[in-house]
């Protein structure tokens, strides 16, 4: 078999790798180092070239060094720092040794190949054939390889010396040999090199390294570009673009657009030196959004191959440059390892810059419509804000609602007790980071533009919540200046909470005023259901209900229709005297622009119609239940209304109205029970009637009864056992209480010549009986279902009865009635 046949340049590098790298600092008996003989190999094969400065020992290392890298030994070159480097006990008494063993020595290396690489980046990029050249020569490609090595081999010393610095005294002379030895600096320009020669090589291969305009894309000249830039701030104002966020987080403010790719690179690349995580995110962010506005992605295939150019994500003949966009992004993500939610984030950066609310003819704008498809899917808690502001301000609260309850949901997702423990939150916290004012006032905005009202109302809590725990984890949640920034944000956001409620509620009322006439009772209807009834609705806390009354107070103070709740805010939460005093401010002002020829508010009749529910409810039952209708016209006065005088008082009305039998009630089925009045005065005694049973008599109680000679039962007998105290039924004379008080009722009192026998009231619904006395001493009231004696006013709720015929049904005696009297002379204003 033939043994291969190496090159001289391949044989060389074979003998650089297997050298022992301990030894080569080591000098043979001629006086040389085994590193001069590697050296004299390499350039006689011409890995070193001719021109290289060889003289002292340290410009032949710097050569093999340079012949390494170049010829791909880059792990020759990290195993000599990881095995010569770290080996603290591995020196010599020689200066120049000591120094080629120090990792001084490589980091003077490192510098020197990096400032070699940064001029040729720079030469490639400021020049328009440059660039061109620099890629189809192959320089590219070996600058980015080197330049990977360098970066390896620079963290590789920075562990070392920091492991060193570690176990090292921290003094004073420690300290400064760190500095001296600290690769800090050249591992930021190794790690910004190798970044700008992968966006060099990325955009190589989409076809950008061709000499052209940035502008020949989708614009007919730079001006025309710079216009449209202008246009997008002036149209977006006062809110920034997020290409404006871009240019100030990298500190570009005025150095867009660029003229070409170029020059955009050179500027985003070696003249921000910022290698972070955070610039590094940002360069790419502004160059996608640079080619996407250029239209750089749509004209440029891989290859260099041109296609149409100027075509909108929304143009029908846009398909093939929508794709080509698609697909370099999707290669940029690739190449440098992104998320997709980062690279579409990026995309709506120029999409919503891009875009218009759409037209009153109902045209949607490609840009907004492209923007609004993706982002939903692109939400992760590192989302900025003026996303959801962005949408908003174009006309989309719907999808901005979507973004941040997408937002929500993937901060609740990685949230749990340790995750809320470490953020500070505390229980009832929803667990994200505490909005500011300005960004709790879009989100409810966000919501109530989706009709969420409720919603709305909840972020409202839950922000005050948030803000509470925030303050109380800074030592201020409990003093004057906690309590008042909390009020303050519950005052702005309730406040504008209530004042969308009442734009709602006018131009519902316009509405209504427009349809059907606008009457009066479809106008209180929308009250009724409004926006703004709703609100007032909410269960509000004592802050919230402080707040909101004092802006209720401030609209009905300027006139606006939103004042008219006031009152009724007071009475839905039974505080009716509040409500009162409200109404009779409100209703003067109504009545006056009621007298000047406007209309009445709406809310007028419901807030009435409230506060009498509300003074009803106040009552007792049974009053709440009287009713005297007025007589029919023309109807006869019954005879003995006429005897006695009663309807020459107040025919229909008041104790007259009762005593002449036109009593009613609302509610059948509730009690009623109401004493008589006195003229003008209030009724002394309204309360439920009492429901007794017929008192049992017994055998031994008739039989004494019956024994007892006439009139005897009638004296009170001294030596009786005092019976308890039972209710009983309401008594009524046959004429006004206020004419002449009533004898005392007794067995004498029930004949055929005592108490006028007639109909004293109606028929009770469910009886058929009367209310009147029975005559011929026939006892206690003969009718069923509404019976009674001695002038009854009992409860009438179906078909219940206040006294009754005893068990059995039999006539009752005069001992029944003596044991059921009672001895007490009775007063006009006292019929117990």
């Amino acid at each position: 078999m033939a043994r291969e046949v190496l090159s001289p340049a391949a044989a060389a590098l074979s003998q650089l790798a297997s050298c022992n790298l301990k030894e080569l600092h080591l000098k043979r008996a001629d006086g040389s180092r085994i590193l001069d003989s590697l050296h004299a190999s390499c350039r006689a094969a011409k890995v070193i070239p001719a021109s290289a400065p060889d003289a002292t020992p340290k410009e032949r290392y710097l050569a093999v060094f340079d012949a390494a890298l170049a010829g791909g030994l880059g792990c020759w070159i990290l195993d000599y720092v990881e095995v010569v480097c770290a080996d603290r006990h591995l020196t010599s008494n020689d200066p120049l040794e000591a120094y080629l063993l120090d990792g001084g020595f490589v980091k003077a290396w490192a510098a020197a190949c990096l400032a070699r690489a940064e001029q040729a980046a720079t030469s490639a990029l400021t020049a328009d054939m440059a660039f061109h050249s620099f890629q189809s020569s192959g320089q590219l490609q070996g600058q980015l390889a080197q330049t990977r090595v360098l970066v390896a081999v620079l963290r590789a010393l920075d562990r070392i010396r920091a492991a060193a610095a570690g176990g090292a005294m921290a003094g004073v002379a420690g300290g400064a040999a760190g500095d001296r030895l600290s690769v800090k600096e050249e591992l930021r320009q190794a790690v910004l090199l190798e970044q700008a020669f992968q966006v060099m090589d990325w955009c190589a291969r989409q076809g950008l390294a061709e000499p052209r305009a940035a502008a020949t894309g989708r614009f007919g000249s730079y001006p025309e570009w710079s216009r449209a830039v202008n246009a997008r701030r002036a149209r977006a104002a006062p809110r920034p673009l997020f290409l404006d966020s871009l240019l100030q987080s990298l500190s570009l403010s005025g150095a867009y657009p660029a003229s070409s790719v170029q020059h955009m690179l050179h500027t985003l690349l070696l003249v921000v030196r910022d290698p972070e995580p955070a610039a590094w995110a940002a360069k790419l962010a502004l160059l996608s959004y640079f080619l996407m506005d250029a239209g750089a992605l749509e004209a440029a295939a891989p290859g260099g191959a041109g296609a149409a150019a100027g075509l909108g994500p929304g143009s029908a003949a846009g398909g093939g440059g929508e794709a080509r966009v698609e697909a370099a992004l999707e290669e940029l993500r690739r190449t440098f390892r992104l998320s997709a939610a980062d690279v579409g984030v990026w995309q709506c950066n120029y999409l919503l810059d891009c875009a218009v609310p759409d037209g009153p003819d109902g045209s949607e704008d490609p840009y907004l419509a492209r923007a609004c498809s993706l982002l939903p899917s692109c939400v992760t808690p590192t989302l900025p804000f003026a996303f959801i502001e962005a949408l908003l301000a174009l006309g989309r609260p719907g999808v901005a609602l979507a973004v941040d309850r997408g937002q929500s949901g993937s901060e609740a997702s990685g949230s749990g007790p340790a995750a809320a423990a470490a953020a500070g939150g505390a229980a009832g916290t929803s667990g994200r980071p505490c909005r500011t004012l300005a960004q709790a006032t879009t989100l409810l905005d966000t919501r109530l533009r989706c009709g969420l009202m409720t919603e709305a109302f909840m972020l409202l809590r839950q922000h005050v919540s948030d803000l509470a725990a925030r303050l109380h984890a800074a030592g201020g949640g409990g003093g004057a200046g906690g309590r008042a920034e909390l009020e303050e944000h519950t005052r702005v956001l309730l406040g504008r909470l209530a004042e969308w409620a009442a734009v709602q509620d006018e131009a519902g009322a316009a509405a209504a005023i427009a349809a059907a006439g606008g009457s009066t009772a479809t106008l209180a209807a929308a009250a009724s259901t409004g926006w703004l009834n709703r609100l007032t609705e909410l269960p509000l806390n004592a802050t919230e209900e402080s707040v909101l009354v004092s802006w209720l107070v401030a609209e009905a103070e300027a006139g606006r229709p939103a004042g008219d709740f006031l009152p009724l805010f007071f009475l839905q939460r039974g505080r009716v005297n509040e409500a009162t005093a409200a109404w009779r401010r409100w209703d003067a002002r109504q009545a006056a622009l009621a007298a000047a020829g406007r209309r009445r508010s709406p809310v007028s009749d419901l807030v009435a119609a409230a506060l009498d529910a509300a003074h009803c409810g106040g009552l007792p039952g049974p009053l709440r239940n009287v009713m005297v209708p007025a007589p029919a016209p023309g109807a006869e006065q019954p005879a003995a209304a006429g005897a006695s005088g009663v309807p020459d008082l107040a025919p229909g009305q008041g104790a007259v109205g009762i005593l002449a039998g036109l009593l009613d009630h609302m509610s059948p089925e509730q009690p009623l029970a109401v004493l008589p009045f006195h003229g003008a005065e209030p009724p002394p005694l309204v309360s439920r009637a009492v429901q007794l049973p017929a008192p049992h008599i017994t055998a031994a109680q008739q039989a004494a009864a019956a024994a007892a000679p006439p009139g005897s039962s009638s004296q009170p007998q001294g030596h009786q056992q005092q019976q308890p105290f039972v209710g009983m039924p309401l008594q009524l004379p046959a004429a006004a209480p206020f004419r002449a008080p009533p004898p005392t009722p007794g067995p004498d009192a029930f004949g055929a010549g005592g108490y006028q026998q007639g109909r004293f009231f109606r028929p009770a619904p469910g009886g058929s009986g009367t209310l009147g006395v029975s005559g011929g001493g026939a006892g206690i009231g003969s009718g069923t279902g509404a019976g009674g004696a001695g002038g009854l006013l009992f409860s009438v709720g179906a078909g219940a009865v206040a006294a009754g015929p005893a068990p059995g049904g039999g006539v009752v005696g005069p001992a029944a009635l003596a044991a059921a009297r009672s001895t007490k002379r009775y007063k006009p204003n006292d019929w117990f």
